[in-house]
């Protein structure tokens, strides 16, 4: 079942995964979220502005939990009817720029990890309404995705995204680099029926045992500041939920 998001919503719900280790971890949380929602505007020079500055928060995010946290919020922007789904493509975009100019491959190897589960959707999303599909799937193929192959960013997934943007405006010619004998591994060839499926069943994944939407959710590291040892719960009643240490 595809995870849904109240209109309006995507800056609203809290993510219930990423704990942050720290007051500053934390503060960093809510400063990309501010920006991110600063950036659902018409206006491009606030456009640009706020994309940059969620980036280069991105950027900072270095432990497992502030990745997710990124993620998880582009996520709810893209599912989001009240959003302008593209930010969150954009969003992608330039983090992974700003980090592979701090020289941090390691950092950027984990943003591209985590972003690889759900970047086709986060496309897909953006090219759903009619009034701007044309456009977007043109800035999509010819300046973001052309820029990722150069750089050889998310090899594995780029030939379903370019198959994914190329479907939903079949009118647009793909740059060269971008047609189907240059991408490796070949695009999987989806019917209607099986993409639908593959959106609704892609990120799904493990934490703690459960299944949850919009993994990968990795468990919180032992170093993290969590408070673990609340009140048991009574019989019948849902558990104490953990928190971290500094927000006791």
């Amino acid at each position: 079942k595809k995870e849904k998001v109240t209109p309006g919503g995507a800056f609203l719900e809290d993510d219930d995964f990423a704990m942050p280790h720290n007051q500053r971890e934390f503060r960093d949380f809510k400063r990309f979220d501010k920006a991110l929602k600063d950036a659902q505007t018409v206006d491009k020079d606030l456009l640009s502005k706020n994309l940059n500055l969620a980036a280069r928060i991105a950027a900072g995010l270095s432990t497992s939990a502030g990745i997710h946290h990124v993620v998880w919020r582009l996520c709810l922007v893209s599912k989001d009817d009240q959003t302008r789904k593209e930010t969150a493509v954009y969003a992608a975009d330039s983090i992974m720029r700003h980090v592979a100019n701090t020289a941090d491959g390691v950092l950027l190897k984990k943003y591209e990890k985590y972003l690889s589960v759900h970047v086709r959707n986060l496309f897909k999303r953006a090219l759903k309404c009619d009034t701007t599909r044309k456009f977007l799937a043109d800035r999509f193929l010819n300046k973001i995705l052309l820029t990722w192959k150069q750089k050889g960013w998310f090899e594995n997934e780029l030939g379903d995204i370019v198959e994914a943007v190329h479907r939903a405006a079949p009118a647009l010619k793909r740059p060269e680099n971008l047609s189907k004998a240059n991408l490796i591994p070949k695009p999987t060839e989806y019917s209607d029926e099986e993409d639908d499926a593959a959106d609704a069943m892609q990120g799904m994944d493990t934490y703690g045992g459960m299944m949850t939407p919009g993994g990968p959710f990795p468990p919180p590291s032992p170093g993290g500041l969590l408070h673990t040892s609340g009140a048991v719960a009574k019989a019948g009643c849902p558990a104490t939920p953990m928190q971290p240490a500094f927000l006791m």
